[in-house]
């Protein structure tokens, strides 16, 4: 297993550099699929689920692209354009991510793969699956907890199987940090 890598803290503690921080990590546990990255001092709960899930969306996503947030509520510093899960660029679940969930998400055409979905897991620790990952980023094989039970395992790889069309996720736990699992990724399921 690969354990979590603390981001470099930043002079300035406000807002943005915060965003900042949370942006630069989502963008390395994307490019380094299994590992994770904790760019705020690490918190326990739900709560800390809460704050990171947040600061994640504000870091990526305009205020006018369409959300789908299920099981919980984001702390935005605006409103957000709420969306069915089908119709949003970013998905945000809080608890367990449902198979049907990732296999509603869109994936992108192949004149624009880019419009693939994006979702944001802030689910609990405890369901985490051990997992071997394959694929860019990661030096021949790693093997990593993810938070997806089978059921939804099955349902991401449907949903990547046509590349470069796909989604991409990203996992936040409050002890952890931000780990990413992009559409480029192959996944294994270990017993």
């Amino acid at each position: 297993m690969i354990s979590a890598v603390q981001v470099t803290p930043a002079v300035e503690e406000g807002g943005v550099v915060r965003r900042h921080r949370v942006f630069r990590a989502a963008l390395e546990a994307l490019a380094h699929p299994g590992r994770w990255y904790r760019p705020l001092p690490a918190r326990t709960g739900r709560d800390g689920s809460d704050q990171l899930a947040s600061l994640l969306v504000e870091s990526m996503c305009d205020p006018r692209s369409p959300l789908f947030i299920a099981g919980g509520e984001l702390q935005l510093s605006w409103e957000p354009v709420r969306a069915r899960r089908e119709d949003a660029g970013t998905l945000v679940v809080f608890g367990p991510l449902p198979a049907e969930t990732l296999m509603a998400a869109r994936r992108g055409s192949e004149l624009a793969p880019e419009d693939g979905a994006t979702i944001v897991s802030a689910a609990p620790a405890d369901v985490s699956k051990p997992v071997r990952l394959r694929g860019p980023g990661i030096d021949g094989e790693c093997d990593a907890l993810l938070p997806l039970d089978p059921e939804a395992l099955r349902a991401r790889d449907i949903a990547c199987a046509a590349y470069p069309l796909g989604i991409d996720l990203l996992f936040v736990s409050p002890e952890r940090g931000i780990s990413g699992l992009p559409r480029t990724t192959r996944v294994e399921v270990l017993a």
